[in-house]
């Protein structure tokens, strides 16, 4: 996750921390769910020891992608961090499309992670099985990276880019 071009990980943190403490920041969120008319969903709190908590976070960030990035853009003093992370340029009415597809991309990979937790948790998994899982996630992985292969929603978006930006980002 470092060698992105986007720390996901402070980003997630940075957002959950600007509307947790303020009340009156959540009900101006929720009104930009209505205009982009999306169903509202709290935020989830990320534990930055626990990197399980990672995946849940972006899934819930993209479920509500277009009211958040509403709510910054409208911001006439969008806090500064969170303007950086998310590529805001000044007096711009978006956000780069690359960001979306960076958390798309990481909840494509967190997923394949996840899955292998989860077996790895089972009650029935034993000692003699986990070098098979692990063998099986490896394989999972280098597959992907071989034929690039990120998610097809993360394909998708990729493709709206312009080349000079797919080509960066592949």
């Amino acid at each position: 996750m470092e060698s992105l071009g986007l720390d996901v990980e402070n980003l997630i943190l940075k957002i959950y921390s600007h509307f947790s403490i303020s009340a009156k920041r959540r009900e101006e969120l929720k009104s930009f769910y209505d205009f982009v008319n999306c169903e509202w969903r709290e935020l989830i709190r990320h534990v930055g020891t626990r990197w399980l908590s990672l995946n849940p976070c972006i899934e819930r960030i993209l479920q509500s992608y277009l009211a958040l990035c509403s709510y910054f853009l409208s911001l006439e003093n969008c806090p500064l961090h969170i303007k950086r992370l998310l590529k805001i340029e000044t007096n711009s009415d978006s956000v780069p499309g690359e960001i979306e597809i960076y958390l798309l991309f990481c909840n494509h990979i967190l997923n394949v992670f996840q899955e292998t937790i989860k077996v790895l948790e089972c009650n029935e998994t034993t000692s003699l099985d986990i070098f098979t899982i692990m063998t099986e996630l490896k394989k999972k992985i280098t597959s992907r990276m071989e034929n690039r292969f990120y998610g097809f929603e993360t394909k998708q978006k990729l493709k709206q880019l312009n080349s000079e930006i797919q080509t960066k980002l592949h």
